[in-house]
């Protein structure tokens, strides 16, 4: 029986997620359930680290999920809606 490992709620702690990936990652498969993004406090900087460590995950483990969270869909360029005081147009 395969292993689950769900992460929700990431907002740009991907240091805390590379302990968990690190410790896990051969014995379960990963769901993330969204929300890298809008941690009071981020910077630029941050949110580009962000999104490079989800794109070396999905990159190196393509069967994982990744989902949209609230936090997440707000930068699809698809989507126009606010949360958590952001608003975006496209």
């Amino acid at each position: 029986m395969e292993k689950l490992l769900i992460i929700p709620d990431q907002h740009t702690h991907f240091s805390k997620l590379e302990r968990i990936i690190s410790k896990y990652h051969k014995t379960h498969k990963f769901i993330f359930m969204g929300d890298e993004y809008d941690q009071f406090g981020d910077t630029p900087e941050l949110n580009a680290s962000m999104a490079k460590f989800m794109k070396d995950t999905m990159n190196e483990f393509p069967d994982w999920v990744y989902l949209y969270g609230n936090h997440t869909v707000i930068y699809h360029p698809q989507y126009s809606c606010m949360c958590s005081g952001w608003y975006i147009t496209v």
